[in-house]
């Protein structure tokens, strides 16, 4: 009689134990393709870090297709900088602190780039209500920027932050004015031109550009030794193949 009762109690034994590797089978193949897709997946720190230290210049993303108005009043974009390596910065013209200064920083690249004619300098405006085609020529003029080689544009401010936020990955945003209240003891000259001298918060960095519409370096306008990286190591690499 015990003799009968083990065969079932063995039975189930074995019957649990082939559950149990079916389960775990089941469980590791699912979990298999989850941990592959994981570590193909790096976040981006780690994709950039990795190739910076194998030598390459890192991506730190890509750009979508755009078009703007140039000075001349002419549509200009990337179908205009296809093959062509260029050097982005975000600017606008009534601005009295960096902004002149990292047009002449630009300035100087430009002369610094002379007879290289697959790079271009492009500047795009941040104040487009205020910064018209005729705005921006003068601005230009300024600093003697070549029409060939370095392009200032500007268009609807959605489409241009857009660019800046979301594709270029830098910071522009408009500062409210100071309120009149606040200021009742100022002309309303002096309030006029206190408002239009920082009504927008952007950055000062240099975007380098493959030719690919890919961004490839960072570079802050204000630091001497990083605008000598970008101009003496970076964008010769990038004009290797040239």
């Amino acid at each position: 009689m015990e003799k009968d009762q083990e065969v079932p109690f063995f039975s189930q034994f074995i019957a649990l134990a082939l559950l149990a590797f079916l389960v775990s089978s089941a469980c590791y193949a699912i979990r298999q393709p989850s941990q592959n897709l994981a570590e193909s997946a790096e976040p981006p720190a780690v994709r950039v870090e990795a190739q910076r230290v194998s030598g390459q210049l890192p991506v730190y993303g890509s750009l979508n297709s755009f078009s703007f108005m140039e000075r001349n009043g002419q549509a200009w974009g990337s179908e205009a900088l296809k093959g062509r390596v260029w050097i982005a910065d975000f600017i606008y013209t009534s601005c009295t602190t960096e902004c002149p200064l990292m047009t002449a920083e630009m300035a100087r690249l430009q002369q610094a780039l002379s007879g290289k004619e697959h790079v271009h300098l492009v500047s795009f405006s941040v104040d487009p209500e205020r910064d018209t085609p005729q705005k921006l020529t003068e601005y230009a003029a300024r600093f003697q920027a070549d029409a060939k080689i370095w392009k200032f544009l500007t268009g609807p401010r959605e489409a241009l932050y857009r660019l800046a936020q979301k594709e270029f990955h830098l910071p522009v945003q408009a500062l409210e004015p100071v309120p009149a209240a606040h200021a009742h003891h100022e002309s309303a000259s002096a309030q006029t031109k206190q408002d239009e001298a920082q009504p927008f918060l952007h950055s000062q960095k240099f975007v380098l550009v493959d030719s690919q519409l890919q961004i490839r370096g960072y570079y802050d306008s204000t630091r001497s030794d990083e605008l000598e990286r970008l101009l003496k190591t970076d964008l010769p690499r990038l004009l290797q193949s040239f």
